[in-house]
C-alpha cells in the first residue's frame, strides 16, 4: 500500500439534486419574496379615493411642463392615472387586500403588461403605490422542502406627503365635492325631522279635541275626504 488517499475534485455539478421533472414547477421564485396570506392591506373608503385622485391629478399636472409629453421624465403617463384608480378601487371594495396579477391590472387598464410595470415603477417612486413579491406553495414536496411558485404582488398605497398635503388643505377650506354630498345628506335628514314632527304634533292636537266638536267632526271630514280622492269619490259622497 502506497498510503494514498485519491479524492475526487471534480466540481459537483448539481445534476444528483435536481428535482424531477414532475415535482418541478417551471416557476422561478424572485428574491426578497414572502409567503403568501396575512398581509394587512391598506384601508380606503370611496371618498378618500376620490381625494387621492384629485391630489394625484394636481401633482401630476404641476411635474409636467408646457410642451412636455406625458410619460416623458419625471412625469406621468396617461396609463398610471388609471392604474391608481383601480387599485384604491380594489382596495375600497376589497377592504385593502389588493393583490391583482399584472395582466389582469393591465386588462383593467386597457393597456399593455409592459405599460403596468412601467407605470407601476412611476407610481411607486413618487410613493403612491409599494408591494410585496409573494410566493405560495403548491402542495409538492421537493428535495430541500415544500416546493413553491411565484404569486401575484400584494400592494399597499400609502399617501405620499405631497398628495397629504393637498387633501389637507382642502379639507380646512370644506373642499365643494366633499361638502356639496354632507350638505345634501343634512337637508334631507332635516326635512325628515320636519316631516315626523308635523305628523307629531297633528296626533297631539287631535288627541285634544273633544269627540263631537266641530273642529273634531272638520277633521272627520278631511280625513274621508282625503281617503275618498284615493277610491275615485268627490267629497260629497262623504258625508
Amino acid at each position: 500500500m502506497s498510503g494514498v488517499i485519491e479524492i475526487d475534485l471534480t466540481p459537483f455539478s448539481g445534476q444528483a439534486k435536481r428535482e424531477p421533472l414532475e415535482r418541478r414547477t417551471g416557476s422561478a421564485v424572485r428574491r426578497r419574496s414572502k409567503a403568501a396570506g396575512g398581509e394587512k392591506g391598506t384601508t380606503i373608503t370611496w371618498t378618500q379615493r376620490r381625494l387621492r385622485l384629485d391630489a394625484f391629478d394636481r401633482i401630476a399636472r404641476e411635474r409636467r411642463q408646457p410642451g412636455r409629453r406625458w410619460g416623458a421624465a419625471g412625469t406621468f403617463s396617461r396609463h398610471d392615472r388609471e392604474i391608481l384608480a383601480q387599485l384604491l378601487a380594489l382596495a375600497a371594495r376589497h377592504r385593502g387586500q389588493v393583490f391583482p396579477t399584472i395582466q389582469e391590472i393591465a386588462h383593467r387598464v386597457g393597456c399593455t403588461v409592459r405599460s403596468v410595470v412601467n407605470g407601476l415603477k412611476r407610481l411607486k417612486a413618487a410613493g403612491f403605490v409599494e408591494w410585496d413579491r409573494r410566493y405560495v406553495e403548491t402542495g409538492k414536496q421537493g428535495l430541500r422542502g415544500p416546493q413553491v411558485e411565484q404569486t401575484s404582488n400584494f400592494y399597499y398605497l400609502p399617501l405620499p406627503t405631497a398628495a397629504a398635503t393637498l387633501i389637507e388643505a382642502w379639507r380646512r377650506a370644506r373642499a365643494p365635492r366633499e361638502t356639496e354630498a354632507q350638505e345634501h345628506e343634512r337637508q334631507a335628514q332635516e326635512e325628515r325631522a320636519r316631516a315626523w314632527k308635523a305628523a307629531d304634533d297633528r296626533q297631539a292636537w287631535l288627541s285634544k279635541l273633544k269627540p263631537g266638536s266641530p273642529f273634531h267632526r272638520a277633521e272627520e271630514l278631511a280625513e274621508r275626504g282625503h281617503s275618498g280622492r284615493g277610491q275615485g269619490k268627490g267629497p260629497a259622497d262623504t258625508t
